[in-house]
Parts: structure tokens; C-alpha cells; sequence
């Protein structure tokens, strides 16, 4: 596998011209698949990316499957656990293509692969799933879910607890993000930086303007934190998108506070709080079977369908080597 495109047969394209290529197709394959998204999502990952690039923890590579098939892909090694691969391009996409390169690289002195995401979105989850469960992953999906004209809550004992959110509390926010998304294999997407308060500082700072107050998009009164003797051990972030539809952008609760109700009194007074009669569409995303995914079920959201039938998903192995 060469770094950066580099391939020292020069049989191939040169560095430059091989990142450029991924980059591209990296981009329109984002742009595609996010554009029914709710702004945060797309703009968090796409900074992600351009972060990733700049910064040097993403690389690019050049990979030959096998004459005539070529693989591009983006690559980082997050403490040293192995490969995380995303977003991976091939001149011709068959799942026969992929499995030999995951087989390369877990044989190759970079390997062994122990995440992948952004992958085969023309390869169904059958497929998928011949491929990646035989070789120790399993799949991560990441839905779309929304409720519409749930009524307000009428009990919720946790309301007094809970205050809304200020621009102030963005290093209380960071230092609950890393808690909670301290594991890089966690059920969160995994086209992030290895460092994750990078990671919670460009989620949070899109929300807020160039004086420092919340942007308009922004659902300040529904937007709250829960804390317990001054320190943050849970919030929710709501956003209002271009189309008027509110969406949940944040939920986290402090690992040792989980499985209390907070989560979920936190999520029932920030729909309270939205005002009129509960008739609004709120929308999330989220992993399936997940925790938070059986938390929002049980509240009245239903999954949906993806936009163009597209959805990033990830698979994951829960110790590589």
C-alpha cells in the first residue's frame, strides 16, 4: 500500500494527483449520501475530513487489488489499535474487490482493519454482511428517526433540575463529549479525529456566531444541561434546520449518571419546551439498536427512510490483533 498515492513502480498516478482524485471523490460521495441530513451532522463531518487531511491524522493511500482494480481510501490508526478505514473508492466496486483488500491489509505489517466506515453504498447489507461478519465485524447502521405530533409530556419531576444552555458552558460541554465518546469504537460515527475534544469543539462552535452568542438555527429554549454540584453530567442541543424542521442534535449523559431517567427527562422537557401544541416534526440520527435508538423509540420516534436510499453505516471489530 503507498502513502499519499506514491507508488515507487510508477505504474500508477503520482502522489498528487491521486489525492486530488479521492479528495473529489470522497467529497461528492459526503455530499450525496448527507444532503438530507440536518446541517450539523454534514458540516461536523465535513470539517472532519478537511481537518483530518490538513492536520495528518486522515491519510490517503493507493492500494492495487488486483490488475486493473485500484482502490483509493482514506486511513488513520488511532492508538495504535489498527486501521480505521473510510470512505474507500475502487476503479471497479464488487464485494470480491473489497474483501481481498481487507484481507491485504489485515496480512500487511499496517493491518489489522478494525473499523470501517462510509463504505459499499451499492452493496447490500446482505452482502455486507458475508463479507465483514466471517472476518469478526459487526454492523453499525445509523438511522434517521422523527416524531410528529406527540403530545407535550404532562410528568416530568426532572424539569426543575435543568437549566438552559450557554456558549459559556462550551469547556464543561467538551469535557462531558469526551466522556461519553471516549471509546473511538463506540456507537457513535466513527469519522472522527483522534482526539475528541477536537472533535466536541467543531460540534459545538457551529452553533455558535462570530460574537459569541447562540446562531439562529440554534433552539435555545429547548436546548438544556443537567448538573450535579456545578459540573455538567448531561445536555440536549436542538436545532432548528433551513426547512423549519427541529432536530435533536445532541443528547449525552455522563457514563456514571446513565440508566437514571436523565436522558430521557432531559429529551421529554426539551420537547415540552418547543411550545404550541407538540405538532412540530422532530427528527433525529442515531445507531441502531442502541441504547439512545431503544431510548427514542420508547418516546414515539419511529426510524425513517433514508434520503435517496443512502445512509453511511460502519463495521467494527471489538479488538483487532
Amino acid at each position: 500500500m503507498s502513502a499519499d498515492g506514491g507508488d515507487p513502480t510508477g505504474q500508477r498516478d503520482g502522489a498528487g494527483v491521486a489525492r486530488t482524485r479521492l479528495i473529489d471523490r470522497l467529497s461528492a460521495a459526503h455530499r450525496s449520501y448527507l444532503a438530507g441530513l440536518p446541517m450539523s451532522y454534514t458540516a461536523t463531518r465535513m470539517e472532519s475530513l478537511e481537518q483530518g487531511l490538513q492536520s495528518g491524522w486522515l491519510s490517503t493511500y493507493v492500494q492495487q487489488v488486483r490488475p486493473g482494480v485500484d482502490a483509493w481510501l482514506l486511513v488513520d490508526r488511532p492508538a495504535n489499535r489498527g486501521l480505521r478505514i473510510h470512505a474507500l473508492q475502487l476503479t471497479e466496486f464488487h464485494p470480491e474487490a473489497v474483501a481481498a483488500l481487507v484481507d491485504a491489509l489485515d496480512r500487511s505489517e499496517t493491518g489489522p482493519v478494525y473499523a470501517i466506515s462510509d463504505l459499499l453504498q451499492d452493496t447490500s447489507i446482505e452482502d455486507q454482511r458475508k463479507l465483514f461478519e466471517s472476518r469478526g465485524f459487526s454492523y453499525r447502521a445509523l438511522v434517521e428517526m422523527e416524531s410528529e405530533g406527540r403530545p407535550p409530556s404532562t410528568e416530568d419531576p426532572m424539569d426543575s433540575d435543568f437549566r438552559p444552555f450557554s456558549p459559556q458552558d462550551r469547556d464543561a460541554f467538551v469535557s462531558l463529549y469526551s466522556r461519553v465518546y471516549s471509546e473511538p469504537e463506540g456507537d457513535y460515527w466513527l469519522f472522527h479525529s483522534p482526539d475528541v475534544k477536537t472533535d466536541a469543539s467543531v460540534f459545538l462552535d457551529q452553533f455558535i456566531s462570530d460574537s459569541g452568542s447562540w446562531a439562529n438555527r440554534f433552539v435555545a429554549e429547548a436546548s438544556l444541561v443537567r448538573e450535579i454540584a456545578g459540573r455538567m453530567i448531561g445536555n440536549v442541543i436542538v436545532e432548528r434546520s433551513s426547512s423549519s424542521v427541529i432536530h435533536v442534535s445532541g443528547l449525552m449523559v455522563d457514563p456514571d449518571y446513565q440508566r437514571q431517567g436523565i436522558g430521557r427527562s432531559l429529551l421529554r422537557c426539551a420537547l415540552n419546551r418547543l411550545g404550541g401544541s407538540g405538532s412540530e416534526r422532530v427528527t433525529l440520527v442515531v445507531i441502531r439498536d442502541s441504547a439512545a435508538f431503544r431510548l427514542y423509540r420508547a418516546e414515539g420516534f419511529q426510524e425513517v427512510p433514508p434520503p435517496q436510499g443512502l445512509r453511511p453505516s460502519y463495521w467494527v471489530r471489538s479488538k483487532a490483533g
